[in-house]
């Protein structure tokens, strides 16, 4: 994965992945917070955050619906990853953020 310089920003709708390595616990697990920009040849890594709590916490913070978190937090307990559609990314958000 590549680290989001900070004087590049995306913009705009995307897709979020959240990674975790199989075999962990989801409570304690380290949760990789990810997307692809259009053109880009990888995944762009926001962050990395541990524990199910603070991915929700995460989620949160980028605006995404009680639901939509809820959702997220439930398929990384069943599985090691998770997409989101329709995330509305601004620079803004991801310094609000703290990435």
């Amino acid at each position: 994965m590549t680290t989001l310089p900070s004087r590049q920003s995306p913009g705009g709708t995307i897709v979020l992945h959240i990674d975790r390595l199989p075999a962990v616990d989801p409570n304690s697990a380290e949760y990789s917070v990810s997307f692809r920009a259009m053109g880009a040849m990888g995944d762009i890594l926001l962050g990395k955050v541990h524990g199910l709590d603070t991915l929700g916490g995460l989620l949160r913070k980028l605006n995404l619906t009680g639901p939509a978190v809820e959702m997220a937090c439930t398929a990384m307990i069943e599985r090691s990853f998770h997409s989101i559609q329709g995330v509305n990314l601004t620079p803004q958000l991801i310094r609000d953020v703290g990435f």
